[in-house]
């Protein structure tokens, strides 16, 4: 039951712009995969083409694990943010998000590290 105050006015024009932008989103999120075919005429990439060697096999699962850290430290990036976000103000909150902030860094120094470290090892065995 909502009683006409102006705090319920607030809660009920939110709500109302969630809805719109879950729509947005679910929408663009249903029309991001079609800009995929706009690329024909490309040929797939096999990763190890020609001479597989040690120092490919390394270089391509570093890509690859490198990718998926930045990738993934994107996302708690974006996750850290709504939390700041949606504290309001609440210091735990806040806490958690600098943290969560705090760890997608650490993750994307590691995957760099793990990159270096990759290429260091493909040095020394050449």
């Amino acid at each position: 039951m909502w009683i006409y105050s102006e705090r319920s006015n607030i809660s009920v024009n939110k709500i109302k712009t969630m809805k719109q932008i879950l729509k947005i989103g679910v929408t663009a999120g249903a029309l991001l995969p079609l800009l995929v075919f706009a690329q024909a005429g490309i040929a797939p990439v096999e990763p190890l083409a020609g001479n597989v060697n040690i120092q490919n096999i390394i270089n391509a699962v570093s890509n690859w694990a490198l990718g998926l850290l930045i990738a993934l430290a994107t996302l708690f990036v974006i996750y850290a943010a709504y939390l700041y976000l949606s504290s309001s103000g609440n210091e735990d909150d806040i806490g958690k998000a600098k943290n969560t902030l705090i760890y997608a860094v650490v993750a994307i120094v590691v995957g760099l590290l793990a990159k270096a470290v990759a290429y260091i090892v493909t040095q020394l065995i050449k």
